[in-house]
């Protein structure tokens, strides 16, 4: 179901974001993206709340404890509230002068300041639900994550779909319509806790506080990561903001095109949370490492199947996708695939440093990976830099996180960063070089731009990507199970 929720998803958001960039124009849909866009990174800070949320949640459903669950989740809750009231005072108290001083023309900008209200309170009804959200992962109730999250996509389409009949301010209508779906979207994960989950019931009254210590400890370092991320990422769109908004909306565009094929990989990630926090729990860390060595593995093997004929033809692909391509966007999307392959695989060792619960040195050390791409980024620019360099730049910071990563798992819990370096990244860089090396050599580099030459392209890199993947890059086990997954699913068809 979270494959169907994926493919519905990214069908209608792709043409959701052609009608939405036809209707506002490259200017209004940069200054979405400038200002509104902490709505986009609010995504990422609630994957990693949500993952710190569902660790402790889902200790106690190991533990068959109903007791300690409903005390984790009141903690839960009252932490998030807390959390999302010094979003809201930091966000009212700094945002308002901030966006004043960005490069917006002046006549938008009494629109840009309503995007900004609309997009704080939705990032702080995002933390409020959190707890909701991670329930239902802790629970495994991928269904129902999968059917909210179709609503979430069909529900943004209708809305969007208005904006061509509308007259009148179409960037604050937009920024209406955004805010409004989340909130009833947090509103179903709400109304679905409550009734199904006991301890979405029961508020304690007397909290054991050594356990609130101990979230909030783990939830206040994992927000100094999430808040180094999302300034990183809000820092670097508002540095691009100097070129001008058109810029901003190349930006908002390339990250969107990521954020579609990321979706591919989030799926699968999400599934296996639970199972590396449950062998965490267990202190059986030999097999949760092979999980987490798995699990980065196939989500290489995703992206790259995915990416390397997008990379390819991603200047046609867009041509035929948007009514207009702003300047910039074919070279920043290629180099948010770039990211998202390194992202691909660091996000399960990810998970298991949450899973092992200490998270003071990993949001440390990431905090200052994330945070040191701004200052570099605006001296470069200062210096005379295209944006492109900033953009490199922050390209550059994964791979670095993703060994700083390795080296605290490896620490926690002895993980083999060799046998991870040869099999979750050798294998899937080797096959990405060489499919896109002959797919380039054989088609895209013998004919014209076109729409038979992405079909050939598409056809040949998944061929050489696949083949690849299944002549070395599956051990004889995963092999059958693949095979063994294949037969079952024509059985069923023919059935």
């Amino acid at each position: 179901m979270l494959y169907m929720r994926m493919i519905v998803g990214m069908a209608v958001s792709l043409y959701t974001t052609r009608i939405v960039l036809g209707a506002l124009g490259e200017e209004d849909y940069g200054i979405y993206t400038l200002v509104g866009s902490v709505v986009g990174m609010m995504g990422m800070v609630t994957s990693l709340l949500s993952q710190g949320t569902s660790r402790f949640l889902t200790v106690a459903l190991g533990k068959n404890d109903k007791r300690q669950l409903c005390n984790t989740f009141s903690a839960a809750i009252t932490i998030h509230l807390v959390l999302a009231l010094l979003i809201l005072l930091v966000g009212e108290g700094v945002g308002p002068g901030v966006i004043s001083k960005l490069n917006i023309a002046s006549d938008r900008m009494d629109a840009a300041q309503f995007v900004f209200q609309l997009s704080l309170i939705s990032s702080v009804v995002t933390v409020v639900q959190i707890p909701f959200h991670a329930v239902i992962v802790a629970h495994e109730k991928m269904n129902v994550y999968a059917y909210i999250s179709i609503f979430e996509v069909v529900a943004k389409l209708l809305l969007v779909c208005l904006l061509l009949v509308v007259n009148t301010d179409k960037l604050k209508l937009y920024a209406t319509f955004y805010f409004a779906v989340g909130l009833v979207t947090a509103l179903l994960y709400y109304l679905y806790g409550r009734r199904h989950f006991v301890e979405c019931r029961v508020f304690t009254l007397h909290p054991d506080w050594k356990l609130y210590k101990e979230m909030a400890d783990y939830t206040g370092w994992n927000a100094i990561g999430a808040c180094a991320f999302t300034m990183n990422g809000q820092g670097v769109t508002i540095l691009l903001s100097m070129f001008g908004t058109v810029v901003n909306a190349a930006r908002g565009l390339a990250g969107y095109i990521s954020g579609v094929v990321y979706n591919f990989v989030n799926n699968f990630q999400t599934a296996a949370r639970p199972q590396i926090v449950k062998l965490c729990a267990a202190q059986d860390y030999e097999r949760m490492n092979k999980l987490v060595i798995k699990v980065s593995k196939f989500s290489a093997y995703l992206v790259g199947l995915i990416g390397v004929p997008l990379f390819l033809e991603m200047d046609y692909v867009l041509g035929m996708w948007l009514y207009e391509v702003p300047e910039y966007t074919v070279v920043f999307a290629r180099l948010t695939l770039l990211q998202g392959f390194v992202q691909a695989m660091d996000a399960p060792i990810g998970t298991g440093i949450h899973a092992v619960g200490r998270m003071r040195l990993p949001n440390l050390t990431s905090a200052f990976i994330y945070m040191m791409v701004l200052p570099v980024s605006y001296v470069a620019v200062k210096l005379g830099s295209s944006p492109e360099i900033a953009y490199v730049i922050t390209v550059c910071t994964y791979p670095l996180a993703l060994c700083m990563d390795l080296y605290i798992l490896h620490k926690y819990t002895c993980f083999p960063c060799v046998r991870f370096f040869k099999e979750a990244i050798g294998l899937p860089i080797l096959f990405v070089v060489a499919t896109a090396g002959i797919t380039e050599l054989v088609v895209a580099g013998r004919m014209e731009d076109s729409l038979g030459r992405v079909v050939l392209t598409t056809a040949l890199s998944l061929s050489l990507f696949f083949g690849g993947i299944c002549w070395k890059g599956l051990t004889k086990g995963e092999r059958n199970y693949l095979k063994e997954q294949i037969t079952n699913k024509l059985k069923i068809y023919h059935g």
